[in-house]
């Protein structure tokens, strides 16, 4: 779940960078499972996949929760009408 200042990173995630240059974006650290997640971003959950189902033209992960990081102020990435903003300034009709 990306903090609210990460807009770039969700448009980079969206289309706009492909495959590995996404990661570019961004600080990422790595936990002490060895799995890498954002710095800064509002939530991060690290899964181990238990599942994986072939639906159409996409794969459905399912996954067991085994780590979850949290920043201590609540204010993430808003994205509405084609717009992204905060809690405070995002009016959801």
């Amino acid at each position: 779940i990306l903090h609210h200042q990460q807009a770039d990173i969700s448009v980079a995630c969206a289309g706009k960078v492909k495959g590995e240059a996404r990661f570019e974006f961004g600080s990422w650290i790595e936990t002490t499972s060895g799995i890498h997640r954002l710095e800064g971003a509002q939530a991060s959950i690290v899964c181990r996949n238990v599942k994986s189902v072939e639906f159409g033209t996409h794969g459905i992960f399912i996954g067991e929760v085994e780590e979850v990081f949290t920043d201590s102020t609540p204010d993430p990435l808003i994205y509405v009408d084609r717009r992204y903003g905060k809690m405070d300034n995002v009016t959801f009709a």
